[in-house]
């Protein structure tokens, strides 16, 4: 089994540590300013964030999204909002070009309400992903994307889509500035401040570890599974449902027991597919017994639409 890391040792990068972040009310509108500021090169307005912003397909047959995190800035631009979905890739991913392509026009195709005629006011969407490894293979830490026309480059195409892969391991193509930041987030330590900002974001970092609120919920957390999950080992995934099952009964109340097993489930599903809202209600509605017996098949199956026709089986007494 791999051996979960202490809370303190993990690097902003980390899916959990990201999370807490954004979820934190104290920290997650600074911290990510002084982010996106330092990567974007600009100053960056106020901000709203949302952790794990869930778009669910049309049906329980359809996909959907779920962002890491959405930051949205207010400006004086026409579109009067930018949007920013980050997001962290910790492991290489095949076709993630069109899997982010699939992501930008879910997200899109929320951006305007119905009857809107003026197609000026869809806010301008940045796709970041910051990762520690080389997508394009040039050592670059940084590469931006947007649409030009072949034939002449000059012409601006203002869409308002960008798309930018930071490496946190590149040597060119950006500023010391920027390969400081990407270090950071990289190896989050106070050896890796190297100026004011950096220290302000440790701070914040620093801040989110020592919440009693954080350390209670990363006990729970196990997001080991996750990466078992991901790398196909079944045997592993159902000792870790069991394992995590027991403990939750043994040292919690029945409550804690349900949202403990519920949080297992949706983190197992999560690499399957996308959760739809009728699912999502599905599994906010169901008994422990219920929770425990998915968890247990959502670790066998290879999709959301496969697990939905077992849960679908189960419920009709097929």
């Amino acid at each position: 089994m791999k051996k979960k890391q202490k809370l303190e040792d993990l690097n902003v990068l980390n899916d959990f540590l990201l999370s807490a972040i954004a979820n934190d009310p104290d920290v997650a509108e600074p911290f990510f300013r002084d982010v996106l500021s330092v990567l974007l090169e600009r100053e960056i307005g106020e901000v709203t964030v949302r952790a794990q912003m869930v778009i669910p397909g049309d049906n329980l047959r359809l996909r959907g999204i779920r962002m890491d995190v959405e930051i949205l800035e207010e400006d004086n631009s026409p579109t009067k909002c930018r949007i920013y979905n980050l997001e962290s890739q910790m492991y290489e991913e095949d076709n993630l070009q069109k899997r982010n392509r699939f992501y930008q026009a879910k997200k899109d195709s929320k951006g305007l309400k119905r009857g809107e005629k003026n197609w000026n006011k869809l806010p301008d969407l940045y796709m970041i992903m910051i990762m520690d490894y080389d997508l394009f293979g040039k050592d670059n830490m940084m590469y931006v994307f947007e649409n030009v026309c072949r034939e002449f480059p000059d012409i601006e195409y203002n869409d308002g889509l960008k798309f930018i892969y930071f490496n946190v391991n590149g040597k060119n193509g950006g500023t010391k500035t920027i390969k400081q930041l990407l270090s950071y987030l990289n190896n989050s330590k106070i050896e890796s401040v190297t100026n004011e900002t950096i220290g302000r974001i440790h701070n914040y970092v620093s801040s989110v570890k020592e919440s009693a609120e954080v350390r209670e919920h990363y006990m729970t957390w196990d997001e080991w599974v996750e990466r078992e999950i991901q790398a196909g080992l079944e045997e592993a995934v159902k000792e870790a449902v069991e394992e995590a099952v027991k403990e939750a009964v043994e040292d919690t109340k029945k409550e804690t027991t349900i949202t403990a097993t519920k949080a297992l489930l949706l983190d197992i599903l999560a690499d399957k597919g996308e959760i739809s809202t009728e699912l999502q209600n599905c599994i906010d509605e169901a008994d422990l017994a219920s929770l425990k017996q998915w968890a247990r098949m959502a670790a066998k199956v290879d999709s959301i639409e496969a697990f939905v026709d077992e849960m679908q089986k189960e419920i009709n007494g097929i």
